[in-house]
């Protein structure tokens, strides 16, 4: 039978890391000031929340993803494929 050896962080990587996910939580959830959505605009918007994403993001969304296509059929037009 062997045996599993699990070792565990030390106390400052623990603290380092929970540091780390509390900062990250709290930039996910806190409005900016004078505005009405989060610093990263809670994409995809959690609506139990009340948080959606503004208009912006889903703009420039479907507009890359238009570029992108255009892009792709452009290559396959040169190439004649």
């Amino acid at each position: 039978m062997s045996s599993l050896c699990v070792a565990s962080p030390p106390p400052r990587q623990i603290h380092q890391l929970t540091a780390f996910l509390s900062w990250t939580a709290w930039m996910a959830s806190a409005e900016r000031p004078g505005t009405g959505y989060s610093y990263t605009n809670n994409w995809p918007g959690e609506p139990l929340l009340g948080n959606a994403p503004t208009a912006d993001p889903v703009l420039w969304s479907v507009v890359s993803l238009i570029a992108l296509l255009v892009g792709i059929g452009a290559l396959f037009g040169a190439f004649r494929r």
